[in-house]
């Protein structure tokens, strides 16, 4: 099993950091917080891995923390929860955000996640009651520049635009610079997505 990588990111694209490895290219599906930090990352970076693997495909995940990873694979063992689940759900909450939502039972919060029903929120909450780990000091939560990313694809999703293609419309701002706040970062994914 690939536990953890280092190496430095030769791209960003869908939902996914290209990290070049002694020479081989991995690609890596990240929360969406994670993909601004890694597009200025100016050297190399490690990635806390998870490798997925399924009869039609493997897949390969990232976390900037060991906790983030933690908290992937704890969302992987509720049933009916799988891998693009787990990671809509660290790409829109932070961990902290998550363990308070699963301790007061707040099923509406885990709901608003895209690709969550009430069903699901409700399954969550049951199943991760007393699992999920309290914040240590090691915790960290993702920067406000992940979060910044967050609100703008929560807006877009607010003005009817699908997660996917809000999400897409602002990984393309920040792949091209745009200032990292959630107004700005609105603006440049509209005028992508209108054109």
């Amino acid at each position: 099993m690939i536990a953890s990588l280092t190496g430095r990111v030769a791209g960003i694209s869908g939902g996914c950091c290209l990290l070049e490895v002694g020479g081989v290219g991995f690609e890596i599906r990240v929360p969406l917080p994670a993909l601004a930090t890694l597009a200025e990352a100016p050297g190399e970076v490690k990635l806390y891995t998870y490798l997925y693997l399924r009869e039609d495909g493997v897949q390969l995940f990232g976390f900037l923390h060991p906790e983030e990873k933690q908290v992937f694979l704890q969302l992987l063992g509720v049933a009916g929860v799988g891998p693009k689940i787990a990671l809509s759900l660290l790409s829109v909450l932070s961990v902290d955000r998550i363990r308070q939502a699963v301790a007061a039972e707040d099923y509406r919060l885990l709901a608003s996640v895209p690709g969550i029903g009430p069903k699901t929120a409700q399954r969550l909450v049951f199943e991760l009651r007393g699992k999920l780990a309290p914040t240590g000091e090691g915790g960290k939560t993702p920067s406000p520049v992940g979060g910044e990313m967050a609100d703008a694809v929560e807006a877009l999703i607010a003005l009817g635009y699908p997660s996917p293609a809000a999400t897409a419309a602002v990984e393309a701002a920040v792949t091209e610079g745009t200032e990292r706040t959630a107004p700005a970062l609105v603006r440049a994914a509209l005028k992508k997505l209108l054109k």
